[in-house]
């Protein structure tokens, strides 16, 4: 479907660009034909030499104008009847029938896509019934993670998948059973709803985007078969989550405490004294796969988990398993950690938001665009990175 989704697009912007480039045109006063007919009104040439000259340029200003716009009007119709066939397809397997092109189905899933690009955050309800995992739920993930996440992730789910090479953050090994993104203490597998978090809210500046096109049954049914890949989960419990504790004081005191057990926890070796991710060690740093890797940049550079406060305690509190980012359950006491988390915040608050829209678009990461083209082909990312905006239709091709 990816493929026919890029294909549709071309032909809606390939359409609106014919229009709009012969509308631009709608003033024949210096076309050639015109030039042509002033220089003969003018006797600069003869009655011969205009007919040929005519004929070289190719008929009539107009006639050739009709026929451009016929042509971007069909073009532009196949495009959009494309979609409307895709869009009743995805909304028929999803079951979401109920509702309308632009309540639900592809058009909705734009919309939400558009806010999560703009820094939205995604909530997730994690109350309601669940489907109950046994055989047919897993092979129901299955098939979903066959379909979804075996690009990326692999058959095998070794995070060897084929597009994994192009990717600049690695797609997770579920074999290891090391997940970065917990409820849970450091060294203990995650809880379900974690996993179903992640699905739900994907991690930004990766290609893992929010699924918003899964339904809540399918996300739990790829939860549980993500499980399978690993034996842990049959043989360990996960460990008690770590809560958050209220916060209590001002804001501006937490912050203002948070900044100095930031120092005082030796933070800034890794993530620099203003957070910028250029601390002493920052070049030094691999993960468990031996693979370099940075610190976070708090001011410029996207949270993966998110960036409000209880997001960044439970970064904080529960490590990144796989990565040189530690637990500090153990090493600092629970309302130091929120002091920090709010610091940190604080911080990442000055960060310039993201445009909506296809501008929004143009300021995804490389990975984030890899992902809507990898399996949210719907969106027109491609058209709008090195494609069709750079060397393509509004550069080299039919803008010039």
């Amino acid at each position: 479907m990816g493929f026919i989704s890029i294909f549709f697009w071309i032909l809606i912007i390939s359409g609106v660009v014919l229009i709009v480039k012969e509308l631009i045109k709608r003033n024949y006063n210096n076309s050639p034909l015109d030039i042509l007919k002033n220089r003969y009104a003018r006797s600069e040439i003869d009655k011969d030499t205009f007919k040929q000259m005519k004929r070289d340029i190719g008929g009539s200003g107009p006639m050739k104008v009709r026929r451009n716009l016929i042509a971007g009007l069909v073009l532009l119709a196949f495009g959009l009847a494309g979609f409307a066939v895709l869009s009743q397809t995805r909304m028929s397997r999803v079951g979401t029938m109920s509702g309308s092109m632009m309540g639900g189905g592809m058009m909705g899933e734009m919309r939400q896509m558009m806010g999560w690009m703009r820094g939205e955050e995604v909530e997730v309800d994690l109350s309601g019934p669940r489907p109950m995992e046994n055989a047919r739920t897993v092979a129901a993930g299955r098939e979903i993670y066959e379909e979804r996440c075996v690009a990326c992730h692999g058959e095998k789910g070794d995070g060897k998948g084929e597009k994994a090479d192009e990717l600049n953050t690695k797609p997770r090994d579920f074999t290891s059973g090391l997940y970065k993104f917990r409820s849970t203490p450091s060294g203990s597998i995650p809880r379900d709803d974690d996993i179903y978090t992640t699905i739900s809210r994907g991690l930004r500046g990766t290609s893992m985007l929010p699924w918003f096109g899964l339904t809540k049954e399918e996300k739990w049914e790829v939860t549980y078969y993500l499980k399978t890949f690993t034996e842990w989960f049959a043989e360990e419990k996960p460990e008690p989550v770590i809560v958050m504790p209220k916060i209590t004081t001002p804001l501006s005191e937490l912050v203002k405490k948070g900044r100095q057990v930031y120092e005082r926890a030796e933070c800034f070796n890794c993530h620099g004294k203003q957070g910028r991710g250029d601390g002493d060690r920052a070049d030094e740093l691999e993960d468990d796969w031996g693979r370099p890797i940075r610190p976070r940049d708090f001011t410029s550079e996207a949270f993966k988990r998110g960036a409000r406060i209880q997001d960044i305690f439970l970064t904080v509190a529960t490590g990144l398993d796989g990565t040189p980012m530690p637990s500090s359950v153990d090493g600092l006491p629970a309302d130091d950690i929120l002091a920090v988390a709010a610091y940190v915040s604080s911080i990442a608050g000055n960060r310039p938001r993201r445009r909506g829209g296809m501008m929004g678009m143009m300021s995804m990461t490389d990975d984030e665009r890899a992902g809507m083209m990898i399996d949210h082909p719907g969106m027109p990312t491609g058209m709008m990175d090195n494609g069709m905006m750079n060397g393509g239709m509004m550069d080299g091709g039919m803008m010039r």
